[in-house]
């Protein structure tokens, strides 16, 4: 399958950094995770100098430099996401090429894959092989892959299972944004702005509040939105103003308060929100059959109404100089409905048309680690963890076709063709009405490994989880007889014959 990758001419018109009493200086990204751990590996990233760059990473479940953590994983900072124009895990796989991100127009979500392993399940029965985390904790729906990156410290990137280190099971590996931690000793403050091709326009803020040597208020926020990719092709039945596919309209907020309530304990508080309305995603032909590529006959404009809702705590105990305690805990809700055109015009007068009524998906987790202080023979981590899933959903199917005559005589006259089937020609329609279906997962998982020498060491780990999915009351409606085929060619495109629309190269 070919794929087209985004060319977007990206201009930074204004960049501000304020701080109080001195200039904003540099300084090596690191994960705040432990309460000495991350300052000491920090200090020996300074110390170390030079022109590589040292990332201290968290994939390990303690605090390393990412060039001494034993794991296939890679890890980029900010600066260097904004430098590659990298603002979401589909632009990530610019960075790591064994990523690959598919957009999915039915659910306003992602599907995942990482060295060739994923799940194209991105219904509310799935579970994604590559599990996306932010600040370490486990986002259970595809559309949360979504979210925008900013104000981040560092992404890392864990390839593999990773069942042994983190609460939530994954087979094929995982991805961590970790957000920049509040700073208690200064006053900081940033915005930018960036436009682009597609009438992109990208703005973003940031401000830093230290209340005390203890306490600090970090504040962000960002909001990134261009015109669509694909045009409306001649015949297309659309409303006047109807945004094109590929239309993003995205903004995010978060604030975190940490507060170091002692030397051996502290806590971090955040509350996020994230939201897209734009007009989501179309599969395109692979065959043009000598349209342009970039143009489809549309009876089905795109609409994508989501947001997440995220509250999140974290809270470190250095219990003594041998163990270390994090508990981990979160309530998410996903708001999404949206509209998408399933046929995209590959077969004239045959109108595909999937729609989300409406669909909200609850969910919480608690994730409580215990872990051996660095550094000696025999370093461990082992964790409990809690997690709960509520969704509820109504997604329709509908599908109709208008006669040969008539599809003719549309073309013929220039007409916008609007499929609305008389009596004998055919229409069908499905709806899935999901009013309460559940999750509920407990596991307890457990690694440890035994240094031999600087040089090698063996690594074992075990995992139990015990799952359980119900659906209460869940019907699925069928009008009149549900077919596999459409009289006129199949009711959607298979994957041999479509390509993700992206962005065109610019012209």
């Amino acid at each position: 399958m070919k794929q087209f990758r985004k060319s977007a001419l990206a201009l930074a018109v204004a960049a501000m950094n304020v701080t109080t009493g001195a200039a904003l200086s540099a300084s090596p990204a690191h994960a705040q995770t432990g309460t000495g751990a991350a300052e000491g590996a920090a200090d020996r990233a300074n110390a170390a100098g030079g022109g590589l760059e040292r990332i201290v990473v968290t994939a390990n479940r303690r605090d390393q430099l990412v060039q001494d953590t034993p794991l296939a994983v890679s890890a980029f900072t900010q600066d260097t996401l904004q430098n590659n124009q990298v603002k979401d895990l589909a632009s990530l796989t610019a960075l790591v090429p064994s990523l690959v991100v598919e957009p999915h127009s039915d659910s306003g979500g992602v599907h995942v894959y990482m060295r060739g392993v994923g799940s194209a399940n991105h219904t509310e029965l799935g579970d994604p092989a590559v599990a996306f985390y932010v600040d370490g904790i486990y986002l259970p729906r595809p559309q949360g892959a979504t979210a925008l990156m900013y104000d981040l410290s560092h992404v890392e990137v864990a390839r593999g299972p990773q069942g042994t280190l983190n609460g939530r099971n994954s087979t094929a590996g995982a991805v961590n944004l970790v957000s920049a931690a509040p700073n208690t000793t200064k006053l900081l403050g940033s915005a930018s702005i960036v436009v682009g091709n597609h009438h992109r326009i990208q703005t973003q803020g940031m401000i830093n509040i230290p209340f005390g040597p203890n306490i600090a208020l970090r504040v962000a926020a960002i909001k990134d939105s261009h015109d669509g990719y694909v045009d409306f092709a001649r015949g297309s039945n659309v409303p006047p103003g109807a945004d094109r596919y590929g239309a993003q309209d995205q903004s995010g907020a978060r604030a975190t308060l940490l507060w170091k309530i002692l030397p051996t304990l502290k806590a971090t508080f955040i509350a996020d929100y994230y939201e897209d309305q734009g007009a989501g995603s179309i599969y395109l032909p692979i065959e043009t059959q000598g349209r342009d590529r970039w143009s489809a006959v549309i009876d089905t404009p795109g609409v994508l109404d989501q947001s997440i809702t995220t509250y999140k705590t974290k809270w470190n105990w250095a219990l003594n100089d041998a163990v270390d305690v994090q508990y981990l805990g979160s309530w998410s809700r996903l708001k999404r409905s949206n509209a998408s055109d399933a046929d995209a015009g590959l077969y004239l007068g045959f109108k595909a048309e999937n729609r989300t009524e409406w669909g909200q998906f609850d969910s919480h987790s608690n994730e409580l680690q215990f872990r051996s202080a660095e550094g000696g023979a025999i370093e461990w981590v082992a964790g409990l963890f809690e997690f709960g899933e509520k969704n509820k959903i109504r997604f329709d199917i509908d599908r109709s076709q208008i006669s040969e005559a008539a599809l003719q005589q549309d073309l013929a006259n220039g007409n916008v063709i609007f499929v609305q089937p008389t009596v004998g020609q055919y229409a069908s329609a499905m709806t899935f009405i999901q009013g309460d279906r559940q999750l509920k997962s407990k596991a307890v998982f457990a690694q440890g490994s035994w240094n031999l020498d600087e040089r090698y060491k063996v690594t074992a780990g075990a995992r139990y989880t015990k799952d359980h999915k119900f659906d209460r009351g869940g019907q699925n409606w069928a009008c009149p007889n549900w077919p596999d085929n459409a009289p006129r060619g199949t009711t959607v495109l298979t994957p041999n014959q479509v390509a993700p629309a992206r962005a065109p190269p610019a012209r």
